[in-house]
């Protein structure tokens, strides 16, 4: 494994675990939000992106803002959805 990849790999491991957590955190709570199937599928896409091999930043951001202002009721939630913005902006600009 090259420096490269290892450097990546290391990189994208903390916003793939705090995206798990927003995930699970969603699913359990789909209810409480008004759009928490929708809310849930994009979280879905967001660890799908992230999954990719090579993630597209613009996609990510994407779903991110659409996931952000439906969680805003939920402090923890919303924090948590920002600083997963924080650092899939720091990754792909």
């Amino acid at each position: 494994m090259s420096a490269d990849v290892a450097q990546w790999e290391a990189a994208i491991a903390e916003p793939r675990t705090a995206v798990g957590v927003l995930l699970d955190e969603l699913r359990r709570n789909e209810d409480r939000y008004e759009d928490g199937a929708e809310l849930v599928e994009a979280a879905e896409r967001v660890d799908a992106e992230l999954a990719r091999e090579e993630p597209r930043g613009n996609i990510l951001l994407r779903w991110l803002g659409f996931i952000a202002p439906g969680v805003q009721a939920t402090a923890a939630i919303a924090a948590d959805v920002a600083a997963i913005q924080q650092s899939a902006t720091a990754l792909f600009h």
